[in-house]
């Protein structure tokens, strides 16, 4: 191993801290580089093994290795990191082990500390989950707003929200109790006098889509997870025949929703742009959708086709199914 002096120390970990972080150290990152590079000229005598352990050469030493370990000794690397790994990533030869001493790493990887803080959230495979689900309730998780105190609704619920867009809301509430992740597409929430936020119900364009782990039992010791889309439906609102968008309509692959969902799946990706596919899918499911809500002819066809033809007010089924009855 070559031998530095002071001066060459200080140059060698000052490269290796600008080829790391992209910029030059300010004052209190100078000092420490200068005592880092005051131990590291201390222990430049010092022999070590390939995995850069200290070696007493008064012991036995066999394959480059010390015979004999002393109980207890320096702490390891992070598991998965050997001492070439870390050298590397510090950006020099010389920039070692004494950069945890010195908070070297702390100064210069602040960013890389805090993603590497990032939470991964998995959830349980259902049929009709869309591929994009996981990576969406994590990012809004780790981008977002810990919204918990405001919106939590029940014990051991967490609520994370991430406006999207101006105009959209994204809004994740995970129920530690049961297991089940719920993503809340909306509206972009408001605030009241009090700086609370405040959410708008019975939004017709509002979005839920959520996965639920089974529930074992003696009949079914190990069920399968559900998914399953809700959006706001058409309901005959009296026996006048007046429709409003109150109703709940269930289904279980995104793809059969009448709203378009494509904007979670580009921001769940991160690249912000769709595909000129799905940029054409979601201009005609967007146009369709609006037909429908501001199309009586067309809603009331679709009750028809779902609950059958109009009944007498007191007939079961028809009309009655229609308002709930």
């Amino acid at each position: 191993m070559a031998m530095f002096t002071l001066p060459q120390m200080i140059s060698r970990l000052t490269k290796g801290f600008v080829k790391f972080t992209g910029r030059k150290p300010d004052g209190l990152e100078k000092i420490k580089i200068k005592q880092e590079a005051l131990e590291r000229i201390k222990q430049q005598d010092k022999v070590v093994d390939m995995e850069g352990n200290v070696i007493d050469t008064s012991k036995g030493i066999m394959g480059g290795r010390q015979i004999k370990k002393a109980m207890g000794g320096r702490i390891g690397l992070k598991a998965g990191m050997n001492r070439r790994t870390f050298l590397k990533l510090m950006g020099g030869v010389g920039a070692g082990i004494g950069a945890l001493k010195t908070g070297l790493l702390k100064l210069a990887g602040k960013g890389a500390a805090s993603q590497a803080a990032k939470e991964i959230i998995t959830t349980p495979s259902a049929a009709g989950k869309p591929e994009w689900f996981d990576a969406l309730v994590t990012k809004v998780i780790n981008e977002g707003t810990d919204v918990t105190k405001q919106l939590a609704y029940k014990e051991r619920l967490v609520v994370n929200t991430k406006k999207i867009s101006p105009t959209e809301q994204v809004t994740i509430y995970r129920d530690l109790e049961d297991g089940s992740v719920r993503i809340n597409y909306s509206t972009p929430f408001s605030k009241n006098k009090k700086g609370e936020l405040v959410k708008v119900m019975n939004d017709p364009e509002d979005i839920d889509l959520i996965v639920r782990p089974g529930v074992a039992d003696e009949a079914d010791p190990r069920p399968t997870a559900t998914f399953e889309a809700g959006e706001a439906d058409v309901r005959v609102a009296n026996y006048d025949g007046d429709m409003e968008f109150d109703g709940e309509r269930i289904v279980d692959n995104v793809n059969d929703l009448r709203q378009d969902v494509t904007n979670l799946k580009i921001y769940a990706r991160g690249d912000n742009k769709p595909t000129m596919k799905e940029f054409v899918e979601q201009r005609k499911k967007q146009k369709e959708f609006d037909e429908f809500q501001n199309d009586p002819v067309k809603q009331a066809e679709y009750l028809e086709e779902t609950y059958g033809p109009p009944r007498e007010p007191d007939a079961k089924g028809g009309l009655a199914g229609m308002l709930g009855e």
